[in-house]
């Protein structure tokens, strides 16, 4: 069996796009807005705009129930 990447797994379920699959990855890897902001060289605006794009996507609306939701959908993804 393959192993499918997280990040496509995420846009596969929830119609992420690649920027919001990052994002959503970058948060099960416990990292913060802040920081994922950084790394990406983003501003934290341009971040924000994708949680609320993700929070639409997934039906979600605060950060615990989306990663909750995240490790639910995508514990280990194989194909």
């Amino acid at each position: 069996r393959k192993m499918m990447p997280r990040a496509a797994h995420l846009q596969t379920m929830f119609g992420l796009t690649n920027s919001e699959a990052r994002l959503a990855e970058a948060l099960l890897d416990n990292m913060t807005l802040e920081e994922f902001a950084q790394t990406q060289h983003v501003s934290y605006n341009t971040v924000r705009t994708h949680m609320g794009n993700i929070f639409n996507k997934t039906g979600t609306t605060r950060q615990p129930e989306l990663i909750r939701m995240l490790l639910i959908s995508a514990p280990h993804v194989t194909l």
